[in-house]
């Protein structure tokens, strides 16, 4: 897990390298995530929402809707951005499903809400 501050990860997603375009996701829908797509995050940035409680699947949560977390695919090359509690757990799950860890980030900023 990159543990970081949100600016850092945001410039990873500020430029395309030849044909390279990662695309972010958020995985959190409750206060974390809020607060990240609130305060942070434009939400033309954010690929996709993820949570694992399956009450809050097909809400929306700033013109996103929470997917669940099945419909990860480790090949479409999604960033992850940890907005959760959570996150040593989240990050574990990411990592079974065979998302690397350079592709899993744990927003530092989650805790001061």
């Amino acid at each position: 897990i990159l543990d970081t501050d949100l600016l850092d990860i945001l410039s990873k997603f500020d430029y395309e390298i030849e044909g390279w375009n990662p695309t972010l996701s958020i995985f959190g829908a409750s206060a974390g995530g809020e607060k990240a797509l609130r305060e942070a995050l434009p939400p033309n940035r954010v690929h996709k929402l993820y949570d694992n409680d399956p009450d809050k699947w097909g809400k929306r949560l700033s013109d996103l809707t929470v997917t669940p977390p099945s419909e990860i695919l480790p090949e479409n090359q999604e960033h992850f951005l940890i907005c959760s509690v959570h996150s040593e757990s989240i990050a574990s799950q990411l990592f079974e499903m065979g998302i690397p860890d350079q592709r899993i980030h744990s927003w530092t900023g989650i805790h001061r809400y």
